[in-house]
């Protein structure tokens, strides 16, 4: 029997103090938080690859500035939704 949990990969990305992190299983993927604006250029280098995943989401924690900041940018480039508490949804938009 396949040990499922081998074929889930976890990087951290750092950017000063903010922490995100991908999560990818086979053809689908998971960014966890999206950090500060000013970090956008990078973070859309390093994000480019996943656009040929089958399926991709954002999940934010909450919307602080170091966790939600690019994540409406990255929703259009990536073509992504974003999930989050829902009394917290109208802060992205």
């Amino acid at each position: 029997m396949e040990d499922k949990r081998e074929s889930i990969h976890l990087s951290r990305l750092y950017f000063g103090r903010c922490n995100i992190y991908v999560v990818e299983h086979q053809d689908h993927v998971v960014l966890i938080d999206t950090g500060l604006l000013r970090h956008w250029t990078a973070l859309r280098t390093l994000l480019r690859p996943y656009l040929s995943c089958k399926s991709r989401l954002i999940l934010l924690f909450h919307t602080h500035f170091d966790h939600a900041g690019n994540a409406q940018v990255l929703s259009k480039f990536w073509k992504a939704p974003v999930a989050l508490h829902p009394l917290e949804m109208s802060l992205v938009k």
